[in-house]
């Protein structure tokens, strides 16, 4: 039933946003037409191209917290953070972001999980996106490191005050700051759901910076 319910989703929700997504990039290539009207449906775009990615969200934490079977192989770390910070340039190329393994690392299999590589670039990517939308300069730091049999993950970047660590993880949660920014509350979400399919956790902490905290198990 959750798998029917995911397959018959995925086709009735995406199929009328591509639709008119197709509509309106036909009616930008029309001749004539004011400014104001192209900025309308620029703008249109903009809002379809949103809610789009909320529903991909809402069904990827669909299949996660009804979890359905998903193919995990292992995968580096350290290689899915630097495909998921091309990823994130993508949409925010004023990112800046500094990844540090650190030197206690004797062996690559420590950077080695047994994951769905496709979802750990989604989480990573999610984190990416967060601190390039929140923080105060556009920088984030990554750490990786590693210690008996787990991987620390950890996302570092500047920007406001402490979040609740009770809420942060929550569906739909927004702090007061992100009122007025796109996005849905469901990052963190995913984010959790896919840290601990994987069987690790998943923490929030604020020392002057925000911290999130992956630890994830390793096949060394």
């Amino acid at each position: 039933l959750q798998r029917a319910f995911v397959r018959n989703a995925s086709h009735d929700l995406r199929t009328p946003l591509a639709r008119m997504n197709a509509q309106l990039e036909s009616a930008q290539r029309l001749p004539g037409g004011s400014p104001a009207l192209h900025d309308t449906l620029h703008t249109l775009q903009d809002d379809i191209t949103e809610q789009a990615e909320l529903v991909e969200s809402l069904l990827l934490l669909q299949r996660l917290q009804s979890h359905l079977p998903l193919v995990r192989t292992a995968v580096r770390v350290d290689e899915a953070v630097f495909a998921a910070l091309e990823e994130a340039r993508l949409q925010h190329p004023q990112l800046q972001a500094e990844v540090d393994i650190a030197k206690n690392l004797t062996h690559d299999r420590q950077l080695v999980v047994t994951i769905n590589e496709a979802l750990l670039r989604i989480c990573f990517r999610n984190l990416l996106r967060n601190a390039a939308t929140y923080s105060d300069d556009g920088r984030i730091r990554v750490e990786l490191s590693p210690a008996k049999g787990l991987l620390a993950v950890v996302f570092i970047n500047s920007g406001g005050h402490m979040l609740p660590a009770e809420q942060v993880f929550e569906p739909f949660y927004r702090g007061p700051a992100a009122e007025s920014l796109p996005g849905s509350g469901l990052g963190l979400s995913i984010v959790r759901q896919v840290v601990q399919d994987a069987g690790g956790s998943v923490s929030y902490s604020f020392d002057g910076k925000h911290r999130f905290e992956l630890i994830l198990p390793t096949v060394s």
